[in-house]
């Protein structure tokens, strides 16, 4: 993968990652529904929702391990 797609892979999850925090942050909703609200809002497949909530799942524990 070239500098720049990988770039902009990582532009695109942290802007999905943000609006998971955001979410979760806000209490608004419960967090198992997130995939869906990705789907509805961003125009996402089921598959690619998933993939994002889990990645963003993975890297909400890491911080909160970290205390961050």
């Amino acid at each position: 993968m070239s500098d720049l797609l990988e770039s902009a892979e990582i532009n695109k999850t942290n802007f999905y990652f943000n609006i998971l925090d955001n979410l979760r942050i806000g209490g608004t909703m419960n967090m198992f529904g997130a995939p869906r609200y990705l789907q509805d809002n961003f125009g996402m497949d089921r598959k690619d929702a998933l993939d994002i909530f889990n990645k963003w799942v993975k890297y909400a524990d890491a911080k909160a391990r970290e205390g961050v």
